[in-house]
C-alpha cells in the first residue's frame, strides 16, 4: 500500500530485509532478533493465539536461517558493487532505477518465502481476529490521511522531505542547506498522489476483506494474498499509475543527483557505513556455522 516514491525509499531501507529493526540498534544485534521482530510486527495488526504464534515462530525461525545462510552474502556483494559505482559519481536516473529494481528482487524473494506462512495464518483467523486486523488497517489509513491528506500543502512538502531524509539516514546524514532545498524542490515537483493513494489503500483492504470472509477457500485465499503482497500498479487506478510513473522518474533522478553531489565528508561517512554493513552481513552469514 505504499506510494511510488515511498516504495523507492522503502526498498532502499530493506537492503537487509526488514531494516526497521535497525532503528536505534546495531545491525548485528538487530539481525539476531529478526524472527522476533517480524512476529512483533505481525502482532501490531492482530493478536495471534498460542497455536498461531507457535506456528509463526517455527516458520520465522526457518525463514531466519534461510535468510542468514543464503541472502546476507548477496547483500554484501551488492553493497561492494554499489560502493564502486558510487565512487565514479556518474549515477543517472536510469542507473538509480536499476539499483532500486535489484533491491526489489531481494525484497520479493523474502516475501515469496514468507507468503505460505501468511496464507496459513490468514486461513486460521477467527472472526474476531479478522475484525481486529481490518480495524488495524483502517487505523493505518486514518493515520495516513491525517499525515498526508488532511494537511496544508506547506506541511505536506515538509513531511515528504522529512520522510526522505529519515530513509536516507541509513547511509547519508548531515544534509546541508543546498541539499535540503533540492529535496524541497523535488517534493514541490511531484504530482499530487496522496488522496488517490488513500483510495487505493481502501481498495486493497476491501480485496483482503473479501478473501478473509471466504478464507476456507484456500486456493482463492492464496491467490489473493499473493496479489496483495506484491505491488502491481497495472491493477491500480489509471490516473494514480500515471502519476506514480512520473513521480518515480523524478525521484530516481533526484536521488542520482544527490549521490553524485555528496560532500567529501558525506561520501566518507557513507562509505564507512556501507563498509560496516558489508562486514556485519558477512559475519552474520557465517555466525550460524560457528555456533554449530
Amino acid at each position: 500500500m505504499l506510494t511510488s516514491w515511498r516504495q523507492i525509499l522503502k526498498r532502499i531501507t530493506l537492503v537487509t530485509a526488514c531494516l526497521f529493526l535497525l532503528n536505534g540498534c546495531t545491525t548485528k544485534l538487530a539481525y539476531n532478533f529478526l524472527d522476533w521482530g517480524i512476529l512483533w510486527y505481525l502482532e501490531t495488526y492482530v493478536d495471534l493465539n498460542k497455536e498461531q504464534k507457535n506456528y509463526a515462530k517455527k516458520q520465522l525461525a526457518e525463514f531466519h536461517h534461510w535468510h542468514r545462510t543464503t541472502q546476507l552474502t548477496r547483500y554484501a556483494l551488492y553493497l561492494e558493487g554499489l560502493q564502486m559505482r558510487l565512487i565514479a559519481r556518474n549515477m543517472t536516473g536510469e542507473m538509480m532505477h536499476g539499483e532500486i529494481d535489484e533491491l526489489q528482487v531481494y525484497l520479493d524473494e523474502c516475501i515469496v518465502k514468507l507468503t505460505p506462512m501468511f496464507v496459513q495464518l490468514a486461513s486460521t483467523l477467527s472472526d474476531e481476529q479478522v475484525k481486529e486486523l481490518m480495524n488495524s488497517l483502517q487505523k493505518e489509513r486514518d493515520q495516513y490521511q491525517k499525515e498526508y491528506v488532511d494537511i496544508s500543502e506547506k506541511k505536506l512538502h515538509k513531511t515528504r522531505t522529512t520522510d526522505l531524509r529519515d530513509h536516507l539516514n541509513i547511509a547519508i546524514s548531515g544534509f546541508n542547506a543546498a541539499q535540503k532545498t533540492k529535496m524541497l524542490e523535488w517534493s514541490q515537483s511531484l504530482q499530487p498522489f496522496e488522496e488517490l493513494t488513500l483510495k487505493q489503500q481502501q481498495i486493497w483492504a476491501d480485496e483482503l476483506q473479501v478473501a478473509l470472509n471466504q478464507r476456507q477457500q484456500r486456493q482463492q485465499l492464496d491467490k489473493t494474498i499473493r496479489k496483495l503482497l506484491f505491488v502491481h500498479t497495472d491493477h491500480w487506478n489509471e490516473e494514480l499509475e500515471k502519476r506514480m510513473g512520473y513521480n518515480q522518474a523524478l525521484t530516481y533522478t533526484m536521488l542520482a543527483n544527490l549521490l553524485n553531489e555528496l560532500t567529501t565528508e558525506q561520501s566518507k561517512k557513507m562509505n564507512k557505513k556501507l563498509t560496516g554493513y558489508i562486514s556485519d552481513f558477512r559475519e552474520l552469514a557465517i555466525a550460524k556455522e560457528k555456533n554449530k
